[in-house]
């Protein structure tokens, strides 16, 4: 028997974050939640997750660009370099709310934006589970 798939959401918006985790659940997938990106780098060391769904704005502006690059650049013997390969998904409202016109979908796993994909937020359900399990097949 396969063991469930864990993700981690990462948002302070509760209400996405009650509603995603109900969402997923409904697929079995094991879903924790962090309300902020502090609060997300402990989760990740506590749940060691299979995927992690994040916003960007949260604490700050770009706290969720501050979660990314800290995983992506972590350097062997850091306290999060076995985590630095667990596929990140943006999902992510910034666009309206600075109103500049960010390019997600084509920088998306690039050096500029080290993540498996972006999605706007708010994301249709079926829209986020077709995407999550489409990074789930790819992950072992």
């Amino acid at each position: 028997m396969e063991a469930k798939k864990k993700i981690l959401i990462i948002d302070d918006d509760q209400d996405y974050v009650f509603v995603t985790k109900a969402v997923l659940e409904t697929k079995s997938y094991i879903c924790s939640c962090a309300y902020s990106a502090k609060e997300g780098l402990k989760k990740i060391k506590k749940t060691d997750p299979d995927l992690i769904i994040l916003d960007i704005m949260m604490e700050s502006l770009t706290a969720g660009f501050g979660l990314i690059t800290e995983l992506r650049s972590a350097k062997e013997g850091s306290e999060y370099f076995k985590y630095r390969n667990i596929p990140i998904l943006v999902v992510s409202d910034i666009q309206r709310a600075t109103g500049y016109k960010y390019k997600f979908k084509e920088i998306a796993g690039t050096n500029l934006l080290p993540v498996e994909d972006f999605i706007q937020k708010p994301a249709p359900p079926l829209e986020l589970l077709a995407k999550v399990e489409e990074l789930m097949s790819t992950r072992k």
